[in-house]
């Protein structure tokens, strides 16, 4: 994979990538902008974003799950690639493969999975903001608050 800085500003990337030769592959080759992982799923459903094609624009720092094909016509099959991809404060970008493992058989699958589950949560601690909104009632008094629910009819035990 590889990736170049559109905007250093804004830190949006092109990501250029290949499927290899997608009649060679168990399955069908797909990518996606990681977004979550879903560990009670064993198969791609368990990869929560949206679809990206090669030549896609994307802000960093983001992580890229994808399928390749590769192997002869005798012995094909396909791979699981995790890519992470950071953009250094000079607009240096940074590609790292965090995982490539076979994707065949369900076992290989659900190993991938939890896999890419676990380095995509690494990464997500360290490079994405993962925290929730604030709560916007956070401002309010607790006073303020039961006075209002009790003038809108709730009881406040």
């Amino acid at each position: 994979m590889r990736a170049k800085v559109i905007s250093p500003e804004t830190r949006e990337v092109a990501v250029e990538f290949d499927y290899g030769d997608p009649r060679k592959g168990t399955c069908k080759c797909w990518a996606k902008l990681l977004k979550g992982v879903d560990r009670s799923k064993a198969n791609g459903y368990a990869f929560q974003g949206d679809w990206i094609r090669p030549g896609a624009v994307v802000k960093a720092p983001c992580a890229i799950v994808r399928t390749a094909a590769n192997g002869s016509w005798k012995h094909h099959s396909s791979v699981l690639v995790l890519n992470l991809i950071t953009v250094a404060p000079n607009g240096e970008v940074k590609v790292e493969k965090a995982v490539s493992l076979p994707y065949n058989t369900p076992a290989e699958r659900r190993e991938a999975v939890l896999a890419v589950a676990e380095k995509f949560e690494q990464f997500a601690r360290e490079h994405l903001n993962t925290e929730s909104a604030p709560n916007p009632l956070a401002a309010f008094r607790d006073e303020d608050l039961i006075a209002e629910l009790e003038r809108r009819g709730y009881t406040i035990q």
